[in-house]
């Protein structure tokens, strides 16, 4: 274990290590997002900053736009 956590702290000391790590948690576990227009100024006003989690949301299934077909196939658990 102890050369695991080795390797990965030389890892992410590199750059090319840093933007893997980084790019990672901004693709799957929370992005930061600022407010462009004022569509929702009643809560939130422009300019604002969010902090979005997004594994609250779930896994996405990628899909081809227009068509309504998954690139992936859905594995549906059905109750016997």
């Amino acid at each position: 274990m102890k050369k695991f956590a080795h390797k990965l702290y030389r890892f992410s000391s590199s750059w090319t290590g840093t933007v893997i790590i980084v790019l990672l948690l901004i693709f799957f576990v929370a992005q930061s997002f600022v407010i462009p227009s004022g569509s929702m100024k009643r809560t939130l006003l422009i300019g604002d900053f969010l902090f979005a989690k997004k594994f609250s949301y779930g896994v996405t299934i990628p899909e081809i736009p227009g068509s309504g077909s998954k690139y992936f196939p859905i594995f549906a658990v059905t109750a016997t």
